[in-house]
């Protein structure tokens, strides 16, 4: 099924160029660079640094969380956090658990420069306390959540099943702008939705493995898929027949 836009799904986020004078663009490109090599940084009510000093309630560079989870503990509803670019894995930015704060959880530089490496355990993300839409994950590439074994050849089996999300219990995030890729488990490598009613908008969801679902699987919810890219890896997408729009599939 493809029911992309002439303005591919690849480019979510973005406006279409034949909306957006060319000078603008270039002011925009010129302050996202400065942004990523000058130190300066999008406001926000916390944050996340590997080199930060971990100095709670982590409301400066210098004192930020090394660890997504320490600054989402300390956040109330209706903040924001702030992740720098940077690799972070380990206890503290897997299982993440948002704990069913209204909080927004951002990136400096998007997702080609802010990674969750799950280093084959995971979730990186478990929304379970019902999270609403104000409850925005954004930005982010979440990886290697969960290991597989080929055997025989051909076939895979998963050793340490773990989805990159996670939507249980009622809980209904917003996940925007992020890349879901190469995490494996039993259902819903990329995404895994139960009783449960996310929003995911311009992602890229792309080469997760399970026997049901390969990129997402849903049980028993209501979500919409907007502005995405899904390509499961070695198994189908299965979903309870959710609206899609403008995704590439």
């Amino acid at each position: 099924m493809n029911t992309t836009s002439p303005w591919s799904s690849k480019h979510a986020g973005l406006t279409p160029p034949s909306s957006r004078p060319i000078l603008r663009n270039t002011f925009v490109g010129l302050a996202v660079y400065l942004m990523l090599t000058s130190g300066v940084y999008a406001q926000a009510d916390h944050y996340v640094s590997k080199d930060g000093l971990n100095i709670a309630p982590y409301s400066t560079v210098d004192n930020a969380a090394r660890t997504i989870q320490s600054a989402i503990n300390v956040a109330s509803h209706d903040e924001s956090i702030l992740v720098l670019q940077g690799t972070y894995s380990g206890p503290g930015n897997n299982r993440i658990d948002f704990k069913g704060k209204r909080i927004k959880l951002m990136t400096q530089g998007g997702y080609e420069n802010t990674i969750i490496d799950c280093e084959s355990n995971g979730p990186a993300f478990l929304f379970h306390s019902g999270e609403s839409a104000k409850s925005i994950l954004s930005g982010l590439t979440i990886q290697n959540c969960g290991q597989s074994s080929e055997f025989p050849a051909g076939y895979f089996y998963v050793v340490n099943p773990a989805s990159g999300i996670v939507c249980i219990s009622n809980s209904s995030p917003l996940i925007s702008s992020c890349r879901i890729t190469n995490n494996k488990a039993f259902t819903g490598g990329g995404i895994y939705i139960k009783s449960s009613k996310p929003r995911i908008e311009d992602c890229i969801i792309e080469a997760n493995y399970a026997a049901y679902g390969g990129g997402i699987y849903c049980a028993k919810g209501n979500i919409v898929v907007s502005n995405c890219t899904i390509s499961a890896g070695q198994a189908a997408i299965l979903i309870n027949d959710p609206p899609f729009l403008l995704c590439e599939i």
